[in-house]
C-alpha cells in the first residue's frame, strides 16, 4: 500500500497538482499493477488511460483526505482479519467513501464502487461474508 501511496503521489507530480487526492491513488494502484487491486481494476477494463480522460469531470469536487483513505484502509484490512492493509485495501477504501472523488469517478465510468467491492472480497476468498460485509457498511448505497 505504501507503494501506491508513492506512486500517487509520482501521478500528481507528473500532472502539475499540489495535492495527492484519491484518483490519483487509482492510477497508482494501475500503475503498480501487480496487486490484487491492480488486477481488479484491469478486470473492469479501467487503465491509467481511461481514468485521466474522465479525471477533468471531477477534479473540481472535493475530496476526501489521504489519511481519511488511510484509515479507512486499515479499517477493511481489520474487517478482513489482515495484518496490514494492501492495495486490495486501499481500492476497498476508494469504493467505502462513496463521496470521494475516485468513487464518483468510477460510478462517471459504470463501474459502481459496490461491484468493486463484491469482486474484491470474492478475490480474497471472503464471498461467504459479502451480505455481512453489506451490513457493516451501511454506507454503500447500491445492491449488488
Amino acid at each position: 500500500a505504501r507503494k501506491i501511496i508513492d506512486l500517487a503521489s509520482a501521478e500528481a507530480a507528473r500532472l502539475g497538482h499540489e495535492s495527492v487526492d484519491t484518483v490519483h491513488v487509482l492510477l497508482g494502484i494501475i500503475r503498480e499493477g501487480a496487486g490484487i487491486a491492480g488486477g481488479a481494476l484491469s478486470e473492469y477494463q479501467l487503465d491509467a488511460e481511461r481514468i485521466l480522460q474522465s479525471y477533468e469531470s471531477v477534479c473540481d469536487e472535493s475530496d476526501v483526505t489521504l489519511a481519511d483513505l488511510e484509515a479507512r484502509s486499515r479499517l477493511e484490512a481489520d474487517w478482513l482479519g489482515h495484518h496490514y492493509p494492501g492495495t486490495e485495501h486501499l481500492l476497498l477504501g476508494v469504493c467505502c467513501l462513496n463521496h470521494s472523488r475516485a468513487a464518483r469517478l468510477l460510478e462517471a465510468l459504470g463501474v459502481p464502487p459496490i461491484d468493486l467491492c463484491h469482486f474484491v472480497i470474492e478475490i480474497l476468498g471472503h464471498d461467504d461474508e459479502w451480505e455481512r460485509w453489506l451490513t457493516d457498511h451501511p454506507d454503500m448505497t447500491h445492491s449488488r
